[in-house]
């Protein structure tokens, strides 16, 4: 049997004979695309206290505040927090946003020392070009992948000519 509950009200999810968590996931995933109504968000947002107190309410706090940061890019989770009117609930969404911005902020650091490595292996190989072929590729290095780069830093070893660095395979 399938249950559509896109078409409820608000009162007939709230109602539903099921636990906080499901309601508010429910909810949630009904809701957490669409502009809510302040006061819609606070009847929800005081429910979460609801599921805070069930067996694995604190985990099931974080997969929707994960759920939420996927789908909003605003600062809907702290709204939400705000309206629990629950210390413990925005303390929740604060190591949440804590979180997301470290995991960020690592993501960033290690595209920034691939890119460094990639710039690094792409001056080194224009130089070697520069002194063997006397030639510049700075153009055809810029758009490189770290995998071009890497073949065409093997070959220039090798390679008679400037068309033998950068052979097809």
């Amino acid at each position: 049997m399938l249950d559509d509950v896109s078409k409820l009200s608000d009162d007939e999810l709230h109602a539903r004979a099921q636990t906080a968590t499901a309601r508010l996931a429910l909810w949630i995933l009904q809701n957490g695309r669409r502009d809510t109504v302040p006061a819609r968000l606070r009847r929800w947002a005081r429910l979460a206290a609801e599921v805070l107190a069930e067996p694995q309410g604190k985990r099931a706090l974080r997969a929707i505040f994960s759920y939420l940061g996927e789908v909003r890019d605003d600062d809907f989770i702290d709204i939400f927090a705000k309206e629990s009117h629950s210390p413990r609930i925005e303390k929740l969404a604060m190591n949440h946003n804590q979180r997301i911005r470290e995991e960020g902020r690592q993501e960033g650091r290690q595209e920034g020392r691939q890119e460094g490595r990639q710039e690094g292996a792409a001056a080194v190989l224009a130089k070697q070009l520069q002194l063997k072929f006397g030639v510049s590729a700075d153009e055809r290095l810029s758009g490189a992948s770290a995998r071009e780069l890497e073949r065409w830093s093997a070959r220039i070893l090798i390679a008679a000519s400037l068309d033998e660095v950068f052979a097809p395979d």
